[in-house]
């Protein structure tokens, strides 16, 4: 039930079908369904909400799955050995939905096949929205090739808990700072920066990669102006920039920096 009570919360909230549809990974033809008998039913929000898994499982769940047919029911039965063989280099779905079409001629076309695929993967890769609130917590990432040191002692990270490097370490508690470290390869843990890096590449990499730079601070000085520029261009659909954004909303609930500079 709890799908379904997000649909109708983010439906109350002014969300549409497709931005639904792409929180929750279901179908924008289920949740069609679910707000037409949410519509006609005549209810408020407030007395949806306060229905019982019970009560919402006899009004909506019954009239929004029909029985699935026998090819469904075939399919669905395949789909955890599909998505293993995907993993398999060299393995596609059209391989794949060539064996399946096979062992079942009068089964699905292609196009359906992979959106059975989709959202079996979804189902079992859920994805948490998370909101987050100025001056909280601060996003950092490393981006291109990585070069390594050996410090001799073998020391490495795992995959669930991080080593920090020392000289970070010092610097977060120069500054006050908590280092949270996200969990190696994957991105999903820091979403927000990862997209900040692409438009970093698109907006200042990009205009500085073909221009020659023999010492640091002439390239720093270069990275600072396309940065300004960056930072007082107005965001994609917004009337206002990164700056504006954070002179009025964040700079106010952040602490004072340690006046000392870390070195």
């Amino acid at each position: 039930m709890l799908k379904l009570r997000q649909v109708i919360r983010l439906y109350n909230q002014g969300k549409g079908t497709k931005a639904i549809a792409g929180m929750l990974f279901i179908s924008r033809n289920t949740i069609k369904k679910y707000l037409h008998i949410f519509l006609g039913s005549g209810l408020s929000y407030e007395a949806f909400s306060a229905m019982s898994d019970l009560e919402l499982s006899q009004k909506f769940l019954v009239a929004a799955h029909p029985e699935k047919s026998q090819r469904q029911v075939d399919l669905e039965a395949l789909l955890p050995g599909i998505c293993r063989e995907l993993k398999r280099k060299g393995v596609t779905k059209e391989m794949l939905y060539r064996q399946y079409i096979e062992k079942y001629p009068e089964g699905y076309g292609i196009s359906r096949f992979c959106g059975f695929i989709r959202l079996y993967l979804a189902r079992h890769r859920p994805v948490m929205h998370i909101e987050h609130k100025a001056g909280d917590k601060m996003y950092i990432d490393f981006t291109g090739q990585k070069l390594h040191l050996d410090n001799g002692d073998g020391t490495k990270g795992s995959k669930y808990e991080a080593v920090l490097n020392e000289s970070f370490a010092c610097f977060a508690e120069h500054y006050s700072m908590t280092v949270l470290a996200a969990r190696a390869y994957k991105p999903r843990d820091k979403s927000l920066v990862e997209g900040a890096v692409k438009l970093v590449y698109k907006t200042i990499f990009t205009k500085l990669d073909k221009r020659i730079f023999y010492d640091l601070s002439s390239l720093n000085a270069a990275i600072r102006v396309a940065l300004e520029i960056h930072n007082n261009t107005p965001m994609y659909k917004r009337e206002y920039s990164r700056r504006q954004q954070f002179e009025v909303i964040e700079r106010d609930v952040l602490q004072d920096l340690n006046p000392i500079r870390y070195e």
